[in-house]
């Protein structure tokens, strides 16, 4: 394998991991190990070995034992990388591009994907590779700016707040033929007076993640969100203004974007999958592209309501590998069931967070969202905010 003779390790881990993933390959390597544990430890830690030693060593290795190869690799280059603050690595095979993600599981943590046979994730302890497009969809990590990184890397743990807004303001419907969207709320100043209270609720809290629902925020209120951030003394590292209905050059998106501490946007999701029946459509075009945000705390992601808890798309979170998700959402009781049982089973996964902000459709207090892991949906208590503090 040349990349591993030249000492291009990132490369030699992908190469492996390629060969691997056809699962009849994956799966003889299973049974080589299987049949012969003791032999397979042995190279695995003469792999190691040569890895640490480098140079002549790499040319000498046998490639008789795959699988062992790529756990030694996945080691070594955990070990001699910073994960404080390493970034995922962009690599190419051929025309198709992968990214090489450091995993930063909780210690201790064993997921499910740590014991299934015939999963190529279940090898990789320290590293997630995920393809640059996904069922079509294009997959985009951005890095976060310096000071954000800084400043997560500086908090054992963090605190998330979702919130939502029992002021019955509701979204002022465009409904034709053609389907339905949100122009406006009824009334804007009203939701903008429950929206700093939110805001003085997280600053109060001391949290620094706060997640709200789809189609609360018009682009408008999004702007003062901004400049509130901007202008204010707060703990806040990460905003989700939740989402709304924008019109665009090239069509009529459902949009969202994730603010930093001083409101400049991080992260654009366009909602993947219209919500509605065939005669009675949510009118928007589809987005085509999926960013994640890069951090020392883990790969973010911000999914709006359908993208998240749709089966159709549950395996595209799940081959992501994320961290943590952070979800607007608009519905009653069972769209927030559907959410949660999508966030149990990420977290059985890989660990992964989930904030799920739920406005109900009437604008009052019933059917809010959940912070998993941590609770589990139950009875409204009315309230407008849920928090939890989430080791890292």
């Amino acid at each position: 394998m040349e990349s591993l003779k030249e000492g291009r390790l990132n490369e030699a881990l992908l190469d492996l991991w390629l060969q691997l993933k056809i699962r009849a390959r994956l799966n003889d390597a299973e049974q080589q190990r299987a049949d012969d544990r003791p032999a397979y430890a042995r190279r695995h830690d003469e792999y190691l070995s040569a890895l640490n030693r480098g140079g002549p060593a790499l040319c000498n290795l046998p490639l008789d034992t795959p699988l062992a190869l790529l756990q030694a690799l996945d080691q070594h280059l955990y070990l001699r990388r910073s994960y404080k603050r390493a970034p995922a690595i962009g690599l190419r095979r051929e025309a198709e591009g992968y990214f090489l993600h450091p995993r930063r599981l909780p210690r201790g943590h064993q997921p499910a994907s740590s014991t299934k046979a015939g999963s190529i994730q279940a090898w990789l302890r320290y590293h997630w590779i995920l393809p640059e497009r996904i069922n079509g969809i294009t997959i985009q990590i951005r890095e976060a700016k310096d000071a954000n990184i800084q400043r997560l890397s500086n908090h054992p743990r963090l605190t998330l707040l979702i919130g939502r807004f029992p002021d019955e303001i509701r979204p002022a419907w465009q409904r034709d033929t053609a389907g339905w969207r949100a122009l406006r709320l009824t009334d804007p100043e009203v939701r903008w007076h429950s929206m700093e209270r939110l805001l003085n609720s997280a600053t109060a809290y001391g949290a620094q993640i706060l997640v709200l629902p789809e189609l609360t925020l018009c682009p408008e209120l999004r702007e003062r969100t901004a400049t509130w951030l901007r202008e204010n003394r707060h703990p806040l590292l990460l905003v989700l203004p939740g989402s709304f209905h924008r019109e665009e050059p090239t069509g009529i998106f459902n949009h969202a974007e994730l603010l930093d501490a001083t409101g400049e946007p991080l992260l654009d999701h366009r909602k993947l999958t219209a919500y509605g029946s065939i005669n009675a459509p949510e009118r928007i075009r589809v987005g085509e592209r999926i960013e994640l945000l890069d951090t020392p705390a883990g790969l973010f992601a911000t999914p709006i309501c359908l993208d998240f808890c749709d089966e159709r798309l549950g395996s595209l979170w799940r081959e992501l590998g994320i961290d943590w998700a952070l979800v607007p959402s608009f519905g009653e009781g069972a769209t927030v069931r559907a959410h949660h049982a999508r966030a149990k089973a990420l977290h059985r996964a890989h660990a992964a967070v989930t904030a799920v902000a739920n406005q109900h459709p009437e604008g009052i207090a019933a059917d809010s969202g959940f912070i998993h892991p941590g609770e589990e949906p139950t009875a409204d208590d009315g309230t407008e905010t849920r928090e939890t503090t989430i080791d890292l």
